[in-house]
């Protein structure tokens, strides 16, 4: 089962302006977002999983942040455990016992 997960941030800020944001995953880019979006939810990630993802703001010359947000996350599993059908028994039923094979 995907998990899910919401990065959010707060606005850089430049002595010009911010052009917006390059989001990345796993040190591959991910998508540019504009400058008023500091929220990205991020899909279709597989359980117990490591993902790291940081965040680069742009100024109109396309010069990048010397620091980036990042964070490394791992998702849950989510998945509960099952017994394989047919490998468990029950035998030697009695009021107050019972054997399982």
């Amino acid at each position: 089962m995907p998990n899910n997960l919401t990065l959010s941030w707060p606005a850089a800020t430049d002595d010009a302006a911010i052009a917006g944001y390059a989001l990345y995953q796993d040190d591959t880019l991910l998508t540019e977002l504009t400058p008023d979006i500091t929220t990205r939810d991020v899909s279709g990630l597989s359980p117990w999983t490591d993902y790291s993802f940081r965040v680069a703001a742009i100024d109109p010359a396309g010069n990048a942040s010397a620091s980036d947000l990042s964070v490394l996350q791992q998702t849950p599993d989510e998945s509960t455990p099952a017994w394989p059908a047919g490998l468990l028994t029950v035998s030697n039923v009695t009021p107050y016992s019972l054997t399982l094979t």
